[in-house]
């Protein structure tokens, strides 16, 4: 008479390492779907273009120059890595990936988003509210290291109106 732990009720494929590197297997994507929720509501979620073979060599932000209704225009930055400590960059490590990938022209789809959000964080006078936004993208080249770094170059990326719908 056999053991019964030697009979295999439910016959398991060994996995190989390269079943879960290869992008497009099955098993990888499988995996993916269950993990990846968990992945981004821990923030643990990955992007590996920092070390693809051309890593970004460009340093930017995005700043906001918000318009009030009376004609007074103010400057806002989006929340920057190298203004906060380490506790707090953790927290907002997303935010600055966000932004990262919406300076790129291909995501202007979200530029009214971030203007409107821009709009709203800054809404803090009802007499005065924002009336417009510019979206104003700043950049410069990572120098190579022992290298002098040179000043942000400076355009306006998006403008729109803001009404009062959008401030809420």
């Amino acid at each position: 008479m056999e053991p019964v732990l030697a009979q295999r009720v439910h016959p398991v494929e060994p996995v190989r390492c390269g079943d879960l590197a290869a992008p497009n297997s099955e098993l990888r994507q499988t995996v993916s779907e269950v993990v990846r929720p968990y992945l981004m509501l821990t923030g643990l979620a990955q992007g590996w273009t920092m070390f693809s073979p051309n890593p970004s060599d460009v340093d930017l932000y995005i700043e906001a120059r918000i318009t009030y209704a009376d004609g007074q225009v103010r400057g806002w930055s989006y929340p920057r890595m190298i203004d906060m400590g380490y506790v707090e960059r953790y927290r907002r490590e997303r935010f600055r990936k966000m932004i990262e990938i919406a300076n790129q022209d291909t995501s202007r789809m979200v530029w009214p988003s971030l203007a409107r959000y821009a709009a709203r964080r800054n809404n803090t006078d009802p007499r005065n509210r924002p009336v417009a936004v510019d979206l104003v993208r700043h950049f410069r080249i990572v120098p190579p290291p022992g290298f002098p770094w040179g000043p942000f170059r400076t355009f306006v990326c998006f403008k729109t109106k803001i009404s009062p719908e959008d401030l809420r």
